[in-house]
């Protein structure tokens, strides 16, 4: 019997500013554009189970992933202010094929990472690197090198 889920359609990230957002994420990420959009109606109130929903919405692509960027115009959202201990809480990881030089160009461009990349020393991702970034919003991103 086959897994009834078994592949990742796309990642949603709730955003306040899609402009700012996507000038990230696209230009700074280099993530491909792959649409925008506007989105509202009774049947959009049922599906999300927010009444009145109005959102823009954007699509983009990330090699084998997709990332939709949801900004709600209406209801506004509130603001992100979780930290990554608290329950319910994810984060977006990048693979990239070397993270010195990744780091390196996102840096030049301006983010700010939480620390230089992290080694893994030991267990079953030993040798493995990593280093964690924000997004606009404060959400939590990864880039990842095996």
């Amino acid at each position: 019997m086959g897994t009834l889920l078994n592949l990742v359609d796309h990642v949603a990230v709730n955003v306040t500013d899609m402009e700012k957002s996507l000038k990230f994420y696209h230009e700074v990420l280099g993530l491909k554009l792959i649409f925008q959009t506007e989105r509202s109606g009774s049947d959009l109130d049922r599906a999300l189970n927010v009444p009145g929903a109005k959102l823009r919405y954007a699509y983009l692509q990330a090699d084998n992933t997709c990332i939709g960027l949801i900004q709600y115009v209406n209801p506004a959202g509130k603001s992100y202010d979780r930290k990554n201990c608290d329950s319910g809480i994810m984060h977006l990881a990048f693979r990239v094929p070397n993270i010195e030089k990744a780091y390196a160009q996102l840096k030049e461009k301006g983010v700010r990472f939480n620390s230089s990349p992290v080694k893994i020393e030991s267990g079953p991702q030993k040798g493995s690197v990593f280093a964690f970034f924000t997004d606009p919003d404060g959400i939590t991103l990864e880039i990842f090198q095996e």
